[in-house]
């Protein structure tokens, strides 16, 4: 039987579940080090939806959530399939005088573009993958940008092989 997983399991090894760290939170951020990447704690909304309002206490809050339509290319065997899927990890970033640098818009951009390459790189190195996992293809999105708080999405590719039972 071949090794499977599940999108549940590949969340979980990124961003981390209640009990152990994932490999997103364990990067330590190339600039303004003190601001650790974390996974967003409210689970009832997505990160878009609430950090808005709360924006000043947002600072690299993710999330990682499937984002497109799963499609089954091959049945390998009665008991895996293999599944291609989207999921977007999505980072804030609050807009604050003076959080960023001196030169608070470009110094901004800077730094989110350093943590969307800091990122892609974890996500891509094979070293990280779970056993069933064969890839998983990050594509940097632009941030999207408002008046208290931007957004960087980074859409992964995932492939893996899932259980299944056909009679």
């Amino acid at each position: 039987m071949a090794n499977t997983t599940t999108f549940g399991a590949i969340r979980a090894r990124y961003c981390g579940s209640t009990t152990a760290r994932g490999v997103l939170e364990a990067l330590t951020p190339a600039v303004a080090n003190e601001f650790p990447f974390e996974r967003s704690s409210v689970r009832s909304k997505r990160l878009r939806e609430w950090a808005d309002g709360k924006a000043s206490t947002q600072f690299r809050k993710f999330e990682l959530v499937r984002s497109g339509d799963t499609f089954e290319p091959l049945v390998l065997l009665p008991d895996v399939i293999m599944r291609q899927e989207q999921a977007t990890l999505t980072i804030a970033y609050p807009v604050g005088p003076a959080l960023y640098g001196l030169d608070d818009l470009d110094s901004m951009e800077d730094l989110i573009r350093s943590d969307a390459h800091q990122l892609r790189d974890a996500l891509l190195s094979p070293g990280n993958l779970l056993l069933g996992c064969n890839a998983v293809l990050p594509t940097i999105s632009p941030p999207e940008r408002n008046e208290t708080i931007w957004f960087q999405d980074i859409v992964c590719e995932l492939t893996y092989y899932e259980s299944q039972t056909l009679t």
